[in-house]
């Protein structure tokens, strides 16, 4: 017996030390993915040199100025100021304007193609968006006046106000300084005699906020008639993440190789009505409140893969229990998803989300409601699908009395590979500027225009590089959207480095 229980502990001694020797073996290999730069790159042997910051901060101001709203309801959209926007950048870039070959695409997107000098290299394509959101969400309800002065703003949207630090309004993070900085960098290299070996499309599509299909989408079915095939597109999309990922002190640069679909679903339960005095067991309003807190309490299962890529990327450059973590994941992955799931902010690259927006039901207090209706929004992590979300939906609900319209839908978009030559340009450039960060790839949880070009390539990154905190996600769309001067003058060199790589 006393030689048998020593066997035991010799055997879990063993064990013991296997297990730590793996776990010691996998954190001493698990290396660094971020690429290196040459000294010529690192010194900036060449750069971005035509205007001062100051200078470039007052040229994105009076694109601010432009009101280039897009309105859900496309008959409010004042499309004049699309035209107007046009005449600013024709008057502003004049060598883009001489030198590429710009075309107008639906009366108000543009499209300008700058030929390489190997035309077989596939082109790459630099994509922003000319529109912006109304001021304040109420105003396509309202149909407010957007000069008019708007509370919460510190300094109103359209007024591409420049002080010592910021350029602000709306525009000022999504998506003017896009356009602006893309063309100040073309302008720029277009002055040093430079021809890029690939050719280089640069798509403005006009309506991104309201879906693109007036814009991007005929872009892209312009450019899917020519026959033409793209190395890379470059899209608005995530930022430059200050202070976001514990235990990491570096800047994260989160490279959108994912982005999430959505569903938006009507359910609506339908009654007989009557006096409230003689109600049913259950109101059209009660049972569409169990299918609601059915849909709550079964939330789909976790999809984590883009998001654990993402986190792998950054668990390479972490402390030490860091790396312990992140380079065991055959070990630790299952208490980290159960834990990182408990963060909202977490939660939402780990799966396919569920929020309830729109309700409605009931007209007056005595009287049962003949209808209840409620607007479900789903954002759909890669790996799920439409389908799916609908599927898990209805046996969620689980009663037939609850109908389910989809009123839109798009699959997730697919998965960019990390591991290609386009993305490494990306973070080449990235690195050139921004030499402190991190350029890792990352979950894009809201949409872009990009959806509108699948079919072109398969090497599609939504990223644009503005350092941003946890408060200052809160102002795209929101109030007070700004970009610091110093920042802006790095974007600008960041296109330039990715045009002349």
């Amino acid at each position: 017996q006393t030689r048998a229980m020593a066997n035991t502990r010799g055997v879990v001694l063993g064990l013991v030390v296997a297990l730590f020797s793996i776990i010691i073996f996998n954190t001493l290999t698990y290396r660094s993915l971020q690429v290196s730069l040459s000294h010529e790159e690192r010194d900036h042997a060449h750069s971005y040199n035509l205007y001062t910051n100051k200078q470039l901060a007052t040229r994105l101001s009076k694109a601010i100025n432009i009101e280039t709203i897009s309105h859900e309801d496309r008959s409010k959209t004042d499309y004049a100021k699309f035209k107007e926007l046009h005449r600013y950048l024709e008057a502003t870039f004049p060598k883009c304007h001489s030198y590429l070959e710009r075309e107008v695409v639906n009366e108000y997107s543009l499209l300008f193609t700058w030929r390489g000098q190997d035309r077989s290299l596939l082109p790459v394509m630099l994509a922003a968006h000319l529109d912006v959101v109304p001021p304040t969400a109420d105003l396509d309800d309202v149909g407010a006046d957007p000069r008019k002065n708007f509370s919460g703003w510190d300094h109103q949207p359209f007024s591409g106000d420049v002080d010592d630090e910021f350029i602000w309004g709306r525009g000022s993070m999504d998506d003017k300084l896009s356009v602006m900085g893309i063309m100040e960098a073309v302008e720029n290299l277009l002055g040093e005699h430079h021809k890029p070996q690939r050719t280089v499309y640069i798509a403005f599509g006009h309506d991104e906020e309201i879906g693109g299909d007036h814009g991007a989408k005929k872009i892209s079915e312009l450019l899917q008639s020519r026959g033409v095939k793209l190395s890379l597109v470059l899209d608005e999309g995530l930022p430059i993440l200050v202070g976001m990922f514990p235990g990491v002190s570096q800047p994260v640069a989160s490279v959108g190789a994912a982005e999430k679909g959505f569903l938006t679903l009507e359910l609506t339960v339908r009654a007989k009505g009557g006096h409230s005095s003689m109600p049913p067991a259950h109101s059209a309003i009660g049972i569409l409140s169990q299918a609601i807190v059915n849909i709550e309490n079964n939330p789909m299962p976790l999809s984590p893969d883009s998001a654990l890529q993402l986190l792998d990327w950054v668990g390479r450059e972490g402390p030490w229990w860091m790396r312990i973590v992140f380079s065991n994941m055959w070990l630790f992955k299952h208490p980290l998803l159960y834990a990182l799931q408990k963060l909202p902010t977490f939660n939402a690259l780990l799966r396919t989300t569920t929020a309830v927006t729109v309700i409605q039901g009931g007209v007056k207090a005595n009287v049962l409601p003949t209808q209840a209706r409620v607007i479900i929004n789903h954002r759909i992590a890669p790996g799920n699908t439409v389908e799916q979300v609908i599927a898990h939906d209805r046996a969620a609900i689980n009663n037939p009395e609850v109908e389910i319209r989809v009123l839109e839908s798009l699959d997730p978009a697919p998965v960019s590979p990390s591991s290609s030559r386009e993305f490494k340009t990306v973070q080449r450039a990235t690195l050139q500027v921004f030499q402190d960060v991190l350029v890792v790839p990352g979950v894009m949880l809201a949409n872009t225009d990009t959806r509108h070009y699948w079919s072109l390539t398969p090497n599609i990154f939504r990223f644009l590089p503005q350092a941003q905190t946890k408060d200052d996600l809160a102002r795209f769309h929101g109030y007070n959207e700004r970009i610091s001067i110093d920042n802006y003058a790095k974007i600008v060199a960041f296109y330039y480095h990715l045009i002349s790589l």
